[in-house]
């Protein structure tokens, strides 16, 4: 592949001459890149990398200025269009007080409109095209999907599965746990989406997360993600809303897990409510796959924390001070949990479960375009939310006359191929209560004039 040669060369490179004690990436697509080129250090043997050097931009407010005092800081992109994202974290860090010296920007791709008042101290290529520009976009992100949907899991847990069995017996001892779509990525790469799960003892596990959580709309799936042959991810992703003022004594439970837990930070509560809900869907899914683990069909892993198979310590880079080795125990807990747990019929959803494949039951590339041009006039026309919610994205199904779960299997289709990206968004619901909540963007500037121009033509 001949993008890796280029972005390793590059990379690496200007790690080995700036020498960064911290790297900012710009967004999801940033810190994928990074987590990639980590999976890639077998390229070099002079370059210690390991994620307690990784900041996202968005976890730059969580570290005491301290953190940033006598350290060469590098904001690292892989594509700049206008330059706005870059100028704003670059602007942040200065308004923090980190030093102008101290701080490199440097992006692999440069797009010929970069606003001129961005200075770059490293590029791989620029005045790039819209044509060029949007080829060596789409390489990068071909590669993340190569590598096993690297866009989707930038801030969520994941569980790796070795199979001793085909992919069609592990498929169908999924099938029972919630709405499936199967779907193809780059590298004929195969995903599975699992809209609303069943979740075991939902009454008492929503007790767990902060009084007056709102679950209607929530964000709750799990992604089975397929990394490299009989390797596969389990991503579980649960985000409901929650209010921006919370009890206090909610977060005292959750201090093992978030060291120095700040006091008043609406967007950690959010993420730890995240982790809360996403160890509950994986106990909730490992359960479906008890008889294949008991049968040796399978195997449930956790690599050690620093290995280059760790599934936990990318997390490092959203929530800078999240204990890895606890979550690995509470992880590890829930797994045990699941492949033990028993549950009754009358448990179980009554109906049956929905089951769709890509290229048999729907086609992605007729529904893609409305899901997205719909997500991006939320965004567009409204100041609140910034973005769609995610009940805003599956009310595409009504009028598109297709099932929520395909819907949501396209949003995250379109995660996966960077046309859209997931963050928190404050929103008022019922009497000016203020939540956090899922909202869904077009990722960047250049995807956003990219659906601007498709919306105008149609």
């Amino acid at each position: 592949m001949k993008i890796l040669n280029q972005l390793t060369n590059f990379f690496f490179g200007i790690i080995r001459e700036i020498q960064p004690d911290i790297i900012v990436p710009i967004d999801r697509k940033g810190t994928a890149l990074i987590r990639a080129l980590f999976e890639e250090s077998h390229f070099v043997d002079d370059i210690e990398l390991n994620w307690s050097k990784i900041l996202a931009d968005s976890a730059i407010e969580h570290v005491n200025i301290d953190f940033f005092k006598g350290k060469n800081i590098l904001i690292f992109d892989d594509s700049v269009f206008h330059g706005h994202s870059m100028m704003r974290v670059y602007n942040k860090l200065i308004g923090i007080g980190v030093e102008k010296e101290r701080l490199f920007r440097a992006a692999f791709g440069v797009h010929e409109s970069c606003d001129e008042q961005l200075t770059l101290d490293r590029y791989y290529c620029a005045q790039l095209s819209d044509s060029i520009y949007d080829s060596l976009r789409e390489e990068v992100v071909n590669y993340l999907q190569w590598k096993g949907a690297l866009l989707l899991d930038t801030e969520h847990l994941e569980v790796p599965i070795r199979l001793n069995c085909s992919r069609k017996d592990f498929f169908s001892a999924l099938l029972n746990t919630g709405d499936v779509v199967e779907f193809s990525s780059y590298g004929s790469r195969i995903s599975m989406s699992i809209h609303n799960p069943f979740l075991i003892d939902e009454e008492n596990f929503r007790t767990l997360l902060p009084e007056n959580t709102l679950f209607d709309g929530e964000v709750c799936k799990c992604r089975i993600v397929e990394r490299s042959d009989n390797r596969y991810a389990l991503i579980p992703l649960y985000y409901p809303s929650i209010p921006t003022k919370i009890n206090p004594s909610w977060r005292i439970p959750w201090q093992k897990l978030i060291h120095e837990y700040p006091i008043d930070s609406p967007i950690m509560d959010f993420q730890v409510a995240g982790l809360v809900g996403a160890l509950q869907v994986v106990k909730s899914v490992v359960f479906f796959l008890k008889t294949l683990r008991e049968q040796g069909k399978i195997i449930i892993d956790l690599p050690e924390e620093g290995t280059k198979e760790d599934p936990l310590s990318h997390l490092r880079s959203i929530i800078p001070t999240i204990s890895i080795q606890q979550l690995r125990r509470e992880l590890m807990t829930v797994i045990e949990e699941g492949l033990v747990a028993k549950i009754r019929k009358s448990e179980h959803r009554d109906t049956q479960s929905k089951h769709y494949i890509e290229g048999k039951d729907f086609q992605f590339k007729k529904i893609m375009f409305p899901i997205v041009a719909r997500i991006w006039e939320l965004t567009e026309l409204f100041d609140e939310p910034h973005g769609a919610n995610f009940a805003e994205v599956l009310a595409c199904s009504k009028y598109m006359n297709i099932d929520e779960a395909i819907v949501s299997a396209t949003l995250d289709k379109a995660i996966d191929c960077g046309h859209i990206f997931a963050k928190q968004g404050e929103v008022n619901y019922e009497q000016d209560v203020k939540r956090i909540t899922r909202i869904f963007c077009p990722e960047g500037e250049y995807v956003s004039s990219y659906i601007r121009r498709l919306v105008a033509m149609q």
